[in-house]
């Protein structure tokens, strides 16, 4: 499988935050770690990674054998029964298996397993389940599986054997790492107009059809509302931007952006300004004129924003929506933007991330596996 969740353990960025981690904190950082981006270790103890399952990341035996699940504890949440689970070996034939429903496993609660999490600090850093837990999907029945794992056609029955279509949930899970996730998600609309000296811009940002806040998951995830006013030329004359998500500072008040340093090290919550579900949040923009200018290009733009300290020092950016509004004082053909204007210097496009991503992830995965297979050499030969 491609899916996020299949590559938990193996993401080059994960590595690298597991790695800091260690060296901040020692072995038991590791073991928090792998809770949940390899949780076959909750019941191998594998924390070395060296069973080939260990860097299969979230696995499916994994999730459906799940049978009770402790919030209230930082580690070893996860308590799993294997027996419920028959899992033929000769799988390279199994197009599908029997399956049924489990109150937990069909619940918002159990997504919380992984993504509510109180830090070693007391801080709760991973919100999701809380937020959505306060919105009105929760009172509406709505659960994280409605929107993540939306029901399809699936094929049913032993291996080997006759099969059977039927609807059940759907495993792609995408999430905040889906351009088109997010566009569905969240809306923009935009209104500027020239009142005498100033350019005014209003706009209004809506969580749309998000169960929890936008952006939710850890901190260093943000919304950018950015505001452009540009020139006939598409010469950028000023802009403004609106910030949406969580400040976390350590104990002594030092503003933490590293996600090792937030999981570890953040102590307080100074500021969350995130979107809730069904909100909107309007915004006022004032630009003064510039002198000589009688066209004015307005361009707004709704990005989110991501932290990948292993590809790039700087944040990567994609659109979520987009507005232009021409603005003209003289009369003339106002609807004609400009020549040059630019989109965004700033903005990557989600596939090129997905593809460096998974181009890195490949590496990894050739890297890991050789490494299995070395050190199982060494062990026959010891």
């Amino acid at each position: 499988s491609h899916t996020f969740h299949a590559l938990a353990v193996i993401d080059p960025i994960f590595q690298k935050a597991m790695k800091k981690a260690e060296e901040l904190s020692g072995p038991a950082a590791r073991e928090i770690c792998l809770m949940c981006h390899a949780p076959t270790t909750n019941v191998t103890a594998d924390f070395d990674l060296r069973l080939p399952i260990s860097s299969e990341g979230v696995t499916c035996s994994f999730c459906h054998s799940l049978t009770a699940l402790d919030l209230s504890r930082q580690n070893n949440r996860f308590t799993n029964d294997l027996s419920r689970l028959s899992v033929d070996s000769d799988s390279k034939h199994i197009e599908g298996h029997h399956s049924e429903n489990h109150e937990l496993t069909t619940s918002s609660r159990f997504c919380g397993g992984c993504h509510e999490w109180i830090n070693p600090m007391g801080l709760k850093l991973l919100t999701t389940l809380s937020e959505w837990r306060e919105s009105p999907y929760a009172a509406d029945g709505v659960t994280c599986q409605k929107c993540h794992m939306p029901e399809g056609p699936v094929k049913e029955g032993p291996g080997g054997g006759a099969k059977t279509m039927r609807s059940s949930n759907l495993h792609f899970q995408s999430g905040g790492h889906s351009q088109a996730r997010l566009i569905a998600a969240a809306e923009m609309e935009v209104e500027a107009k020239i009142d005498g000296e100033e350019i005014v811009v209003e706009a209004v940002v809506t969580n749309r059809k998000a169960g929890h806040k936008l952006p939710t998951g850890i901190p260093t995830r943000k919304m950018k509302l950015h505001v452009d006013l540009f020139d006939r030329e598409g010469k950028i004359l000023q802009t403004q931007q609106k910030i949406y998500g969580r400040i976390i500072t350590d104990a002594d008040g030092a503003v933490l952006e590293d996600v090792t340093d937030l999981f570890l090290l953040g102590a307080r919550e100074i500021d969350d300004n995130r979107i809730a579900p069904r909100e909107e949040r309007r915004e006022r923009f004032l630009f003064p004129r510039t002198a000589g200018h009688n066209f004015y290009l307005v361009e707004a733009s709704l990005e989110y924003e991501i932290l990948t300290p292993l590809l790039s020092t700087k944040a990567l950016r994609f659109d979520v929506d987009r507005k232009r509004i021409p603005l003209s004082l003289s009369g003339e053909d106002s609807a004609k933007e400009p020549a040059g204007t630019r989109t965004s210097s700033t903005t990557v496009p989600l596939l090129i991330i997905a593809g460096i991503f998974l181009a890195v992830t490949a590496v990894m995965i050739h890297w890991m596996k050789k490494g299995t297979g070395g050190r199982q050499g060494r062990e026959r030969k010891e």
